[in-house]
């Protein structure tokens, strides 16, 4: 169903609402939990509705790039790439060029929207390339699918991931296992990253509504799960193979926060230059795509 701009996809368990015009955001996602109706993602905030706003969304996806470009520019093949700041209180890029978007609609059906859109490298992020994403309803959630397609005639890099916003109950807790630690409250590491310690050991779950995180996660496995016990609901996610990094954006004074899981390390394209490995950077040729899928699935405790 189409309502206001907004594709409306459901069933009996779950159900997401599509903004094409908003970034190829999502509006909503809902879960029925007993006799009660629950948003396991923050809904979309009135004024982001009414001003097509990805920032205040569900759900946007991230590419060609994640996070942010140090001071705006990168160097690939020796050759120096200014990236414009596209966020109003921020002077660097941020979180690429497609949650900025109206994004086309290719395909749509009962479970399935597909979304196209086409960068331009005089606006952007300086390479042409064409983006497809792909939201697929399933019995008890959802699954993001990500394509990336290089249109221009020089190898590009990039990198890809998914920015959701949840709930901060007072006793949410999240459980997932990394490597080690990149980057951590906006202080940028210049060599290698951290191992991580049992201040950002996650396996065996954590209560985070206290915590105060903007971390960056590597060697992170594709698993996780989010548990609001108040709200008898657990939230599994599974990101795959080229996802093996994440982001954690906990603040005490707010009400949501942010686990992201995505391709690469925080100004990835700037440590690779350095030559620092492990940092998920990816480069495609010509004509050469890069794929990968998010899935949100959810149950009842």
């Amino acid at each position: 169903m189409v309502n206001d701009g907004l594709i409306e996809l459901g069933n009996a368990n779950v159900k997401i609402a599509v903004q094409p015009k908003a970034g190829a955001s999502l509006a909503y996602f809902k879960a029925n939990i007993g006799a009660k109706e629950i948003d396991i993602m923050r809904p979309a905030t009135a004024k982001a509705l009414t001003d097509s706003d990805a920032a205040g969304s569900s759900m946007y996806p991230m590419l060609p790039y994640v996070n942010r470009i140090h001071d705006g520019f990168f160097v690939y093949w020796g050759i120096k790439r200014q990236v414009p700041s596209n966020v109003s209180l921020n002077k660097e890029p941020f979180d690429g060029d497609g949650w900025k978007f109206s994004w086309n609609v290719k395909e749509k059906s009962d479970k399935k929207v597909v979304l196209t859109t086409v960068g331009d490298p005089k606006k952007g992020f300086p390479f042409s390339y064409e983006a497809e994403v792909t939201y697929t309803l399933t019995d008890s959630g959802f699954n993001t699918h990500i394509m990336l397609r290089n249109l221009g005639i020089l190898p590009m890099p990039c990198a890809m991931g998914v920015h959701p916003f949840f709930p901060k109950t007072k006793d949410v807790n999240i459980k997932f296992k990394a490597k080690n630690v990149w980057e951590h409250l906006g202080t940028p590491l210049r060599d290698k990253p951290y191992n991580v310690t049992s201040d950002w050991r996650f396996e065996e779950g954590k209560d985070i509504a206290k915590m105060t995180l903007d971390t960056c996660f590597g060697g992170f496995d594709g698993d996780a799960e989010i548990t609001w016990p108040s709200n008898n609901v657990r939230l599994k996610i599974k990101a795959y193979e080229e996802f093996n990094h994440s982001i954690l954006v906990v603040s005490e004074n707010k009400n949501i926060f942010s686990f992201e899981p995505v391709t690469s390390a925080i100004d990835a394209f700037n440590l690779a230059s350095r030559g620092i490995m492990g940092t998920g950077i990816k480069s495609i040729g010509p004509g050469e795509t890069i794929e990968a899928t998010v899935e949100f699935s959810v149950e009842e405790l």
